[in-house]
């Protein structure tokens, strides 16, 4: 049966089945958007109407109606675990953290060429919510400097086309997953080049 879409979301459940189901994911919102969120997924989530079996086309979508389907059977996992994670676990305030810490390093005499600096691995049971950044150098300009996160996180945060003799620092929220990490990469060092750098967070417990 194809209908005319409703107002509110439409999932793709082919698009569901392929994202992954394990809650690594931290959401940082206020008091009054976590109230708006909960509702609308008390609202939706449950409604077999809000799932299309396929991706809507000119306007029109086919919904989830067959109880003997087996996206019936994908459209009740995604609701209990929506139910699960964002309405029965409610909200963590950010202060519950199992500790703030900072993580720095210091080198010295290194280039000329292309210098890599990974921080730390997430370890397990541990989200890290990374406040900022900083970085320092002691000789002329590089040809590149980048920031970001590889493991689980692959984007990259903060880009850099050159970055001058001194200090420079960036503040942000990110959050880094299990066996995500911090990356510092500098392309183009030249010789005798001291470069030091570290990061703020603080590490809030996941189950």
């Amino acid at each position: 049966m194809a209908v005319a879409p409703p107002r509110r979301a439409i999932w793709d459940l082919e698009h569901l089945a392929s994202l992954s189901t394990a809650p690594g994911l931290l959401l940082i919102v206020s008091e009054r958007s976590s109230y708006v969120l909960h509702n609308l997924v008390s609202l939706d989530v449950w409604d077999n109407w809000r799932y299309a079996l396929q991706p809507p086309e000119d306007g029109i979508y086919s919904p989830v109606i067959d109880e003997e389907s087996p996206e019936w059977s994908l459209f009740l996992e995604v609701a209990e675990d929506c139910q699960t994670q964002l309405i029965e676990v409610g909200t963590v305030p950010i202060s519950t953290t199992l500790y703030a810490e900072s993580y720095s390093f210091s080198l010295s005499n290194q280039g000329p060429g292309n210098v890599v600096v990974e921080g730390p691995l997430v370890p397990a049971g541990e989200v890290w919510l990374v406040e900022n950044f900083w970085v320092w150098l002691s000789a002329a300009t590089t040809g590149r400097f980048i920031f970001g996160f590889s493991g689980d996180q692959t984007t990259w945060l903060y880009r850099a086309a050159t970055m001058a003799v001194g200090y420079s620092a960036q503040t942000f929220l990110a959050s880094l997953g299990y066996n995500a990490r911090a990356v510092w990469d500098f392309d183009g060092v030249p010789a005798a080049t001291s470069i030091q750098g570290g990061f703020n967070y603080r590490a809030i417990p996941v189950e």
